[in-house]
C-alpha cells in the first residue's frame, strides 16, 4: 500500500510540473502576442527638451592685449573694448549721438576718474545694448564729453547682467542666460 502511495504521488506531481508547464508556457506564449498590442496602445513618452545653448559673445585677444566687441546700442553699432576696470559702460560723446542721445543737452555733472585722467561724464540708461546674441536691457551707461576717450568701454554695468564671462586660449566668451 506504501509503494502504492508513493508512486501515486510521484505521479500527482509529475501531472503538476505538466500542468504547470503547460499554464507557464501558453502565458508566455500570450505575453509574447499581447505586448506587441499593449506596446502599441500605450503612447510613448513625451520627448525631454534639452535646454538651449546660452546666448553668447566671443572676442579673440588682439595685438594690443584687448577684447573688442561689436555691439548695438538701441540699432547703432559701436565698437567697445571689454573694461573689468569700467564700474559702468561708459560711452564716448560721438558714439553716444550716433546713437540718438541728446549729448548736447545732457548734464555732465558727475565726476569720474578714467585711465586718461579726471573728466565729467552724464548718466544715461541704454534702453537695449546687445553684445553677439546677447541682449541687455534698461544697461546705466556714462557719456563722457566729446574728446576725453578713444573709444567706448564695456564695463561692468553691462557685465553684472551676464550668466558668465570666461577668458581661455587668448579668446574671451560672454554669456548671457
Amino acid at each position: 500500500m506504501l509503494a502504492l502511495l508513493v508512486g501515486a504521488g510521484i505521479v500527482s506531481v509529475v501531472v503538476m510540473l505538466v500542468l504547470t508547464y503547460r499554464v507557464v508556457g501558453a502565458k508566455a506564449a500570450i505575453w509574447q502576442v499581447r505586448k506587441p498590442t499593449r506596446a502599441a496602445a500605450v503612447a510613448p513618452a513625451p520627448s525631454r527638451m534639452l535646454p538651449a545653448p546660452p546666448r553668447q559673445a566671443a572676442a579673440r585677444r588682439s595685438e594690443d592685449g584687448q577684447f573688442y566687441f561689436d555691439t548695438t546700442v538701441g540699432s547703432v553699432p559701436v565698437r567697445m573694448v571689454f573694461d573689468t576696470g569700467a564700474g559702468m559702460v561708459v560711452l564716448r560723446s560721438e558714439d553716444a549721438a550716433r546713437a540718438g542721445v541728446p549729448v548736447t543737452t545732457l548734464s555732465y555733472s558727475v565726476s569720474i576718474g578714467t585711465a586718461n585722467g579726471d573728466t565729467e561724464a552724464a548718466l544715461i540708461v541704454l534702453d537695449t545694448l546687445r553684445v553677439g546674441d546677447i541682449t541687455r536691457r534698461n544697461v546705466p551707461a556714462w557719456v563722457l564729453r566729446p574728446g576725453k576717450l578713444g573709444i567706448s568701454l564695456l564695463g561692468q554695468s553691462f557685465m553684472a547682467k551676464l550668466s558668465s564671462y570666461r577668458f581661455e586660449a587668448g579668446e574671451l566668451t560672454l554669456r548671457g542666460d
